[in-house]
């Protein structure tokens, strides 16, 4: 089954599993999904759900194996922190180490998949605590990861 995740992040991933099968069929749909994804703290889109749901072999929907294969495989991707990294410095005018939050906004509001207002909220409270209007990258990046860990 989900041999990749330890035992604590089997457990924790199921249980979020379970609580966003709001019928409680042992399967969940795209909306479903979108919500438990973001419960875990990745914003999907439409399109990003779709393809995971077909990634776990579903038409429509997936069940708790293929939540737990995928969440597997996609923690041990080859993504590192020197990857995020260099991506943050390409908006690093100034290289100095940090993003500006209205330059960091206007990126999430407008380039990509576009993020709504409260989900850039989100982000953004995580990414500068202190309020101070900027994102320090490094530090930022380096506590997320070993929160990962």
């Amino acid at each position: 089954m989900a041999n990749k995740l330890d035992e604590e992040q089997t457990e924790e991933f199921k249980e979020a599993f379970m609580e966003h099968d709001k019928n409680n069929d042992g399967r969940i749909n795209g909306k479903e999904l979108q919500a438990l994804m973001r419960y875990l703290g990745s914003i999907q889109s439409d399109a990003e759900t779709m393809e995971m749901i077909r990634e776990c072999g579903g038409a429509d929907s997936i069940d708790l194996n293929g939540f737990l294969n995928w969440m597997g495989n996609r923690m041990s991707d080859n993504h590192n922190e020197s990857d995020l990294i260099t991506a943050f410095r390409a908006f690093d005018k100034d290289g100095n180490g940090q993003i500006s939050i209205p330059e960091l906004r206007f990126v999430l509001c407008t380039m990509g998949d576009k993020l709504d207002d409260e989900a850039v909220d989100a982000m953004l409270d995580q990414a500068d605590p202190s309020g101070a209007g900027v994102v320090i990258y490094e530090p930022f990046i380096r506590n997320m990861f070993s929160q990962m860990k």
